[in-house]
């Protein structure tokens, strides 16, 4: 599995085409912070790469197999006016199909800037560089993957969440199931 948390102004390019959005707004400190999704159709065996707005790949798998989700953040004053915050996400897998492997939790920060930033949720994995065989056997075991996810969010150094979101991340999609 891979979760990558990546911080730029600008707005990522994906090879692919949205096909479901979901949007979420929280209150921290003295910003509205807005979550933004946007579900890729599924990947089976295909380029996935997000370009920042040099034209350089931020991240790139040749041949991945899974589901990726952008969510767009914007955190916005009383004024509408940008803020310059660092948020912190831990995350901690409450579920899983019991053949995949355990993850343990993980923190990873993110700094927005002009009061934007690109968070790339990503479930699956890398076909690259496995012979034929064993990328049958990984299609064929990754089928129907499912796993449950909770990933608080931080202002700074905050020890208490000011939200909490609950994703389901399969190999078709990943969605967030609630938001607290």
């Amino acid at each position: 599995m891979i979760a990558a948390l990546l911080g730029t102004a600008a707005a990522p390019a994906l090879v692919g085409e949205s096909t479901k959005s979901q949007q979420f707004r929280f209150l921290a400190r003295h910003c509205a912070i807005t979550f933004t999704t946007r579900q890729l159709p599924p990947y089976s065996g295909k380029p996935l790469e997000l370009k920042v707005d040099t034209g350089q790949s931020g991240f790139s798998r040749q041949r991945f197999l899974g589901s990726a989700n952008v969510v767009a953040i914007l955190a916005v004053d009383s004024r509408n006016r940008p803020c310059d915050l660092r948020l912190r996400e831990r995350t901690t897998v409450e579920k899983r199909r019991p053949d995949l492997p355990e993850r343990p939790p993980f923190e990873k920060t993110i700094r927005l800037v002009n009061g934007r930033a690109v968070d790339l949720q990503v479930f699956g994995l890398d076909l690259s560089g496995m012979t034929k065989r064993q990328q049958a056997r990984s299609r064929e075991q990754f089928l129907g993957a499912v796993e449950i996810v909770n990933q608080e969010l931080f202002v700074e150094d905050d020890t208490v969440p000011f939200g909490v979101l609950t994703w389901r991340r399969s190999d078709q999609d990943i969605v967030i199931l609630r938001a607290e």
